[in-house]
């Protein structure tokens, strides 16, 4: 079912009607098909000027002059196809995910707006071989790792927690090689660096030759602590 199949109620009813029967004949617990179909009509109703046919309506946007901004709501690593497989979400994250989800052509995308932070941070699972979190703040490092105080310090002042499961995000160095992959990815018009504020002068990652399952960690200067980064 759709959104815009709420438009018409009784319709609706006879979706959710067919839709509990099959669950429950798979053997799925089921809500009450009226009830549910009730509950609903207050949200049909402020739903429905919100209901449109998208491409009609980004077309006619953009035939008219108007600037469509287009924002991602996943990081380019989560991507379904050129994301950390399995560790990835199930859409489109990179700037194919604008054609195929607003039904817009590739030669309507102007620029594309790179946000990246100036540490590297990732929420749940998967491969992160920057990172600095341990155990106590939802990362793999051991507790009392060298450079886990840094990790746990980025992780409180960015206010590093996942919006929508409350989980607190694991948080290392930057890491320039996956934001030159996610270049090649989405072929960056431009970059916005955000949370600069959240490193010390004395900030520096160790330099690791030794390991090659490992990415080289150069040391370079830092910056001081900005508390008021403004642009």
């Amino acid at each position: 079912m759709r959104a815009g199949d709420m438009l018409d109620l009784a319709n609706f009813a006879e979706l959710v009607d067919t839709a509990v029967r099959r669950a429950a004949d798979a053997g799925a617990p089921t809500p009450d098909p009226a009830a549910f179909v009730a509950r609903q009509v207050a949200l049909a109703k402020a739903m429905a000027p919100l209901v449109v046919d998208g491409v009609q309506f980004l077309h006619e946007a953009m035939d008219n002059g108007k600037w469509v901004l287009a924002e991602g709501a996943n990081a380019a690593m989560l991507d379904l196809d050129f994301g950390t497989y399995p560790m990835v979400t199930s859409s489109s994250t990179t700037v194919g995910g604008v054609c195929t989800g607003l039904g817009v052509p590739p030669s309507a995308v102007h620029s594309v707006i790179g946000v990246v932070k100036a540490y590297t941070t990732r929420v749940g699972g998967g491969p992160f071989p920057s990172e600095l979190t341990d155990a106590r703040g939802g990362g793999l490092r051991p507790v009392g790792a060298p450079e886990s105080d840094i990790g746990l310090r980025l992780q409180q002042v960015g206010q590093e927690v996942g919006v929508t499961t409350g989980r607190l995000r694991r948080c290392g160095w930057l890491d320039a090689v996956v934001v030159g992959y996610t270049q090649r990815l989405n072929g960056y018009s431009h970059l916005c660096l955000t949370k600069v504020s959240g490193q010390k002068k004395n900030d520096s990652p160790p330099t690791n030759k030794q390991n090659l399952k490992w990415p080289v960690c150069v040391m370079i200067s830092s910056w001081m602590f900005w508390t008021a980064c403004r642009t």
